[in-house]
């Protein structure tokens, strides 16, 4: 399976939200990591149907992987942030050459799993994406499994902390972040913000900016960490076209 096919065409096949600049970052961090850096598990809290996911999957296609969803258990999911369905999930995951089988699947509430337990299960995770719970408590949560979960280079991407629909994701990391975190951002891109440890983070900037020099906006600070945007005047002409090539899929039966 490519790569590139699955971020231009076959990630519509997948319910989900997926900016196409922002694959292409993870793609380039997973890159980095998989030519400068031992490998490791790869892995999303909050999986939905999968989207994201497999790309994570497609990148880093030797590594360990692992999904957190509370899936069929919707009375867990307070603030009704998605609702996964874990057959669908691994339909998906077939349909791209995936073994489900192949994937650590955590079903129940992230606020139930530590990072210690998902370490013991796939190892150290080097890339893994927080899209769970949106409120305070869960996002804070997400970020504490991150910190202990991870190897000291990897990255995690958060979802929605600049959404509108979602204020509560930018209140919690806000208040981490105003905390003593072990975790900051260096990067942001459509729906994303990238954080690893403080050490790594200049060497991630350098690492995106090398390859995507054209979508690179401007930096500035959050909360006083330096951190990178890239693509976010694009948004409405991506979602338009969205919605354009799945609708022109949907006739065709693709």
């Amino acid at each position: 399976m490519s790569v590139e096919r699955y971020i231009a065409r076959d990630q519509y096949r997948v319910q989900g939200w997926l900016a196409p600049e922002s694959a292409r970052l993870i793609t380039s961090l997973a890159d980095y990591q998989a030519k400068n850096l031992p490998r490791r598990a790869v892995g999303e809290i909050g999986v939905h149907h999968g989207r994201l996911f497999i790309l994570l999957a497609l990148v880093a296609p030797q590594s360990a992987k692992f999904v957190i969803d509370v899936f069929g258990e919707q009375q867990l999911n307070l603030d009704a942030s998605g609702h996964g369905d874990r057959a669908i999930f691994e339909t998906n995951l077939r349909r791209e050459g995936i073994d489900p089988a192949d994937v650590t699947i955590f079903s129940k509430s992230s606020l139930e799993v530590t990072g210690v337990q998902v370490r013991e299960a796939v190892g150290p995770v080097g890339l893994m994406s927080i899209d769970g719970g949106h409120t305070v408590e869960c996002i804070q949560n997400d970020l504490r499994i991150a910190e202990e979960a991870m190897d000291s280079h990897g990255v995690a991407i958060l979802d929605d902390v600049f959404n509108a629909t979602w204020p509560s994701v930018m209140t919690g990391f806000a208040e981490y972040l105003q905390g003593t975190p072990r975790l900051v951002p260096f990067a942001a891109s459509p729906n994303k913000v990238y954080v690893c440890r403080p050490e790594w983070s200049d060497t991630y900037r350098d690492a995106l900016r090398a390859v995507h020099h054209a979508d690179y906006d401007r930096s500035d600070a959050l909360f006083g960490f330096e951190m990178d945007t890239y693509g976010a005047w694009k948004p409405h002409r991506v979602t338009l076209s969205d919605r354009i090539v799945r609708g022109v899929r949907r006739r065709l039966g693709a």
